[in-house]
């Protein structure tokens, strides 16, 4: 409670006049003097399990007095440890008061991060240090022979049938080079253009052999008509002709949001003596000043690797050559797509007309040359990193994955695998309205990349997998921690057990409202919800503690078309592919999700995972699933025959892959019924699942583990914030025999007793619920003493609206006003003179009661945002999720008058809209027309 006390004095409202606000600012520096001479390692908790942050130095313009600020803010908070994060100053959209920038690892930059290391470590909070900065990671002073490098090609149509003048074609070397020139984030000023190969064909090619060189020397090329060109050339039917030219592009990007000292030109991440290089001045840097980094820092991060479409490093073709036994050169312009930012595909069909033998041809090559790059990164990058902080002692975390990685290899290299789930994104996708089997996109957090990540952790026998939570770059204001707690859970549901919230901001106190803000979902001691900010970090933190300490039960396995997509469409970028419509990519998210949703489990695999075994010998993976897999390499057929021989079943979905009567084959399944599709295939080829959901619903989601006492845990989740789901569990005997079943629910800490019969279970999930059914060896002494879970209310009950007045009284969080009015009946406040609050509203009337009756229980009905029931002065807890049922009124109640005070807390996207001159909100809110929400208690409130 002193922390809490002195921490209130943190809070600057935004003053008109800046001598309140700099004697405000002093007494928060006189606060954070006093809180720092208090012993508080009382009240250290296990920092691994609680959340931590991805904690952003904006421009790097730090002060240490702030960052230590900053960081008992957190600690007050709830989080166990922060993401040191440098990044670009947003000047754009946020004033930087003048303020200088330190730069990466110069003395005054290395002081300040000294500072930091050694207060978080007094406050028993970890600290992971992202290398470099921004993304990919880069820097100023990186040598031109070190710099990220891009091969491209360029395709015209030319045609000669009505060229009777015999003019030649005339084409400059800079019309191809501005024509292929990277649509990147951040372009870079000294890249440097290269014409490698200069080629006619045939509008129609069958064959690399086709082609007719073109004299290139000279800046400008000139090709004249057939009638003019020497013998040997390969004519075209129609006389037209597509013109090739293959050019690589050397530091053609820069580091995207690079703070001073770590931005311009990206790396190549595919030359392991550059990466060696970078890492290895890194190092120097950190140990001249602090020593050993194992003293600091848990881990070192790599964020995602957005390589902007770099494929190429100075030894490609002659790496392409030893691992696959040919050139690679003469198919690199049949090979390539247009292509515009990250690499992403402008165009499939471009270039020449290829004839079905020839384009099966091209799509092998085009795998081989994708999975050489993937070997080389994970090679010459991925392991690189691992074993730089292996030899540091500290561990290795990372986002193994972006645009040619191969997610599920390198995610085994490192110590900490990372994912990461949405708040939203461009797809805007409605987290908890909407999961239609149709696009795995919408209404999910979780993005296709955890599974991949998790399914990898698995196989290292790793627990601790983290999770970029909740990114958000279009929702900042409106988000409320009951949409970060549903995202969480189904990131959970993915497979993370660790959330590293995304993100707060290094923004002093002078910056006033909303201060200096480059992404996340505004975790800031201004948010209107900031003070309840610790319940969702207590929430995440219980659930940790079990997920950390279990392992997933992943009896099946799946096997991602990655060698088919690959080699039609090449590698995309995740998170976020973009899969072209009707090829099927998108089937192994669905089918996850199904096989989970029924009581089951899986895992994505790779081939040679398909004979991991248990500690009894056995498969691990009782059956495997190839979702329209039609063609592989001559190896992955022998692990899967292997794996067929050694009692593993085999299914196929959509086509057969091989003519073997153990290999069953499926019919796809409708795109809008792979819940009810999965359900049918689980009973009639009887795989193994560890409970029977009598009635699976979309919304209802399900992981079972085994922790290393022998206790199974299944979590359930209702991803849905509007409705309730509810169903009977059956659990097998093997799993309830001789055990107790017990529900935890990990946000009120409360253990009750479920009652079985005969193994099976009716149970009722209000939205946004999430509870944990444990099976525990028996103890009487705990069960003796336990309640029986009952949910608090079904559909059904009858219940008694409170028809009163209201008094209602609102405090401004942001501008200190208070108001007072009445409300002759409950509405949103949007339909009121306060449609732009922001803040606390407390809502006050009078209840009469002749009796209490047996067990009253009150329903606030619908509230916006946060809310707390005071009974005759006594609170009966905060709803902060969920429904905003009470079941805990009865002791507080009495007959005759009762006092009934709710408080409300609403969120700040209606007050910024007011704020059309801040570039924050212009950016985040207004550009993105983000509508206005519905805020206050709209009730009905009712008793039953």
């Amino acid at each position: 409670m002193i922390i809490r006390a002195l921490l209130f004095l943190f809070h600057v409202p935004v003053f008109k006049s800046k001598v309140f606000m700099y004697i405000c600012i002093m007494l928060r520096r006189i606060a954070l003097y006093i809180l720092l001479l208090l012993p508080l390692g009382l009240f250290a908790q296990s920092g691994q399990e609680r959340p931590w942050v991805r904690w952003w130095w904006n421009g790097d313009k730090v002060d240490t007095l702030e960052l230590k600020r900053e960081l008992l803010l957190l600690y007050e908070a709830g989080i166990g440890g922060v993401e040191i994060n440098p990044i670009e100053f947003p000047a754009k959209r946020c004033d930087s008061l003048g303020v200088a920038s330190l730069t990466w690892l110069s003395d005054e930059w290395l002081e300040a991060l000294a500072a930091t290391l050694r207060e978080a470590k007094r406050l028993g909070m970890g600290c992971d240090l992202l290398v470099g900065s921004g993304w990919p990671f880069g820097s100023e002073t990186i040598p031109m022979e070190e710099r990220a490098q891009v091969m491209l090609t360029y395709a015209t149509e030319i045609e000669w049938s009505n060229n009777t003048n015999n003019e030649p074609f005339v084409i400059t070397r800079q019309q191809i080079f501005d024509a292929v020139d990277p649509k990147v984030t951040v372009p870079n000023a000294d890249r440097q253009f290269e014409l490698v190969d200069l080629f006619l064909v045939p509008d129609s090619v069958y064959s690399i052999y086709q082609r007719n060189e073109v004299y290139h020397l000279g800046d400008t090329i000139k090709i004249y008509p057939l009638n003019q060109i020497t013998t040997g050339w390969h004519p075209s039917p129609n006389n037209r002709y597509i013109l090739y030219a293959l050019v690589r592009c050397t530091s053609f990007a820069s580091v995207i949001n690079g703070a001073p000292g770590a931005s311009g030109p990206i790396l190549d991440h595919m030359n392991q003596a550059a990466v060696q290089h970078f890492l290895d001045y890194m190092r120097q840097r950190l140990e001249e000043h602090l020593g050993s980094m194992s003293r600091w820092l848990r881990a070192y991060f790599v964020d995602s690797m957005e390589l902007e479409g770099s494929n190429w490093t100075g030894d490609f073709a002659e790496e392409f050559r030893r691992r696959n036994g040919y050139d690679i050169m003469p198919w690199l312009p049949f090979i390539m797509f247009k292509t515009g930012r990250l690499g992403e595909v402008v165009s499939y069909e471009y270039g020449a007309k290829q004839s079905p033998d020839f384009k099966r041809r091209v799509q092998t090559v085009r795998f081989h040359f994708e999975r050489t790059k993937a070997e080389l990164l994970y090679e010459r990058f991925t392991t690189v990193f691992a074993d730089w902080c292996k030899a540091q002692g500290v561990l290795s975390r990372g986002q193994a994955y972006g645009r040619g990685f191969f997610p599920l290899l390198s995610s085994t290299a490192y110590d900490i695998p990372e994912g990461e789930s949405w708040t939203t994104n461009y797809l805007r996708h409605r987290i908890g309205e909407e999961m239609p089997d149709g696009d795995y996109r919408r209404g999910r957090a979780y993005t296709m990349i955890n599974k991949y990540v998790s399914s990898a952790a698995h196989h290292s026998g790793r627990r601790l997998v983290s999770a970029e939570e909740m990114t958000n770059t279009y929702r900042m204001f409106e988000t409320t921690l009951e949409l970060l707690k549903l995202g969480s859970d189904m990131s959970a549901i993915s497979g993370t057990t660790h959330s590293v919230w995304h993100g707060f901001n290094y923004s002093p106190p002078q910056a006033g409202f909303p201060g200096w803000v480059q992404y996340g979902s505004y975790l800031n001691e201004q948010n209107t919800w900031w003070p309840y900010f610790h319940l969702l970090n207590e929430y995440r933190s219980r659930m940790s503690a079990i997920l950390q300490n279990a392992d997933m039960q992943t009896p099946l396995a799946i096997l991602a078309p990655t060698e088919k997509m690959w080699g039609e469409i090449g590698v995309q970028t995740e998170p976020f592919p973009n899969y072209p419509k009707g090829n099927g990519y998108d089937i192994t998210p669905l089918l996850w999700e199904a096989i989970h949703k029924n009581g089951s489990g899986a895992d994505i695999v790779r081939f040679d995972w398909l004979l991991d075994t248990t500690a009894s010998g056995e498969l691990r993976y009782k059956a495997v699933f190839l979702p329209r897999i039609d063609t592989l390499e001559g190896e992955d057929i022998r692990w899967l025959l292997s794996y067929a021989d050694c009692g593993g079943r085999v299914f196929c979905i959509g086509t057969q892959l091989v003519d073997d009567n153990r290999f069953i084959l499926l019919p796809e399944p409708d795109s809008n019924r792979y819940l009810e599709w999965y359900a049918d295939v689980q009973r009639r080829h009887n795989l193994p699942h560890a409970v029977a959901i009598e009635n699976p619903d979309r919304y209802l989601l399900q992981n079972h583990y085994r922790n290393d006492q022998g206790d199974d845990i299944f979590l359930f989740v209702n991803a849905c914030l509007r409705c309730a789901v509810s169903s009977t569990f059956i659990f097998p005997k093997e799993i309830c025999q001789g055990r107790t079943a017990w529900v935890y629910n990990p946000a009120t800490d409360e253990k009750q007793l479920l009652t079985l019969e005969n193994g099976s279970a009716w149970l009722y999930l209000p939205p946004a619920e999430s509870l944990f059914i444990i099976f525990e060896t028996p103890d009487a002494q705990a069960a003796a003493q336990a309640s029986l879970w009952e949910p608090a209310y079904r559909e059904g009950q009858h219940y008694f609206p409170i028809h009163t007045r209201w008094h209602v009284s609102l405090h401004h969080a942001i501008e200190g006003w208070t108001r007072d009015t009445v409300m002759q009946q409950l509405c949103d406040l949007c339909q009121t003179q306060f449609k732009d609050f922001a803040g606390t509203v407390t809502y006050t009337t009078h209840l009469s009661l002749d009796s209490l009756g047996s067990d009253p229980i009150f329903d606030l009905g619908k509230v916006y945002d946060i809310c707390e029931l005071i009974v005759n002065g006594e609170s009966c807890g905060v709803k902060w999720y969920g429904e905003r049922i009470y079941d805990n009124v009865a002791p507080h109640l009495h007959p005759g008058d009762n006092t009934i005070v709710i408080k409300v807390t609403t969120t700040l996207n209606n007050y910024v809209h007011t704020l059309t001159d801040d570039g924050v909100v212009q950016h985040f809110v207004l550009k993105r027309n983000v509508p206005t929400t519905p805020a206050g208690l709209l009730g009905p409130v009712s008793y039953f």
